[in-house]
């Protein structure tokens, strides 16, 4: 009936709505970084089109970059196949840009380029001190020294993508 401690009742439950949704995916991430780390952990390997996966992680945050007035350029050779784990890849790659869409203040640049297996994410706009770049994979590592939640994520996404990409023992540079 709107009346007492419960007068605010539908905005109270928006917000926990919002909080449950976070702490559900901040403890995925936290589980599936664990069973990854794990000694018991397999890969599921198959023959993977790259070129095809980088494509449809572009599409995913091409339209969060446009919302952001960035210009996203995407330059992916055809045919590049390689043999891996297809989710975990393909949620380490769209981390990747992920970040550098979320990451790059508006009206900046996303430059996702494939050539010969190598993938390259660029943002413009966005500058990261040596010493953060020192810690970026560690688990729960966030350079934002504000540590809101508006400007940033858990601090797990890199450190899962570092785990995907070791387990698949392929190289990586940021």
């Amino acid at each position: 009936y709107q009346v007492g401690e419960y007068k605010d009742r539908d905005a109270h439950l928006r917000q926990s709505m919002r909080t449950v949704n976070e702490m559900e995916r901040l403890v995925r991430e936290i589980l599936s970084a664990s069973r990854m780390a794990g000694n018991d952990f397999s890969l599921t390997v198959s023959e993977i089109d790259l070129s095809r996966l980088v494509r449809q992680c572009c599409r995913k945050w091409q339209s969060a970059a446009e919302d952001k007035g960035q210009n996203f350029l995407t330059e992916i050779e055809e045919g590049c196949v390689i043999h891996g784990d297809m989710d975990l890849l393909q949620n380490a790659i769209s981390n990747i840009i992920g970040n550098a869409v979320m990451h790059s203040p508006e009206q900046e640049e996303i430059e996702v380029t494939l050539n010969g297996k190598i993938l390259k994410v660029c943002n413009s706009g966005v500058w990261m001190a040596d010493t953060d770049l020192h810690h970026i994979f560690e688990p729960f590592y966030r350079a934002d020294p504000s540590r809101s939640r508006e400007t940033g994520g858990s601090g797990l996404g890199l450190y899962i993508v570092k785990t995907i990409l070791d387990r698949h023992k392929l190289e990586y540079d940021f």
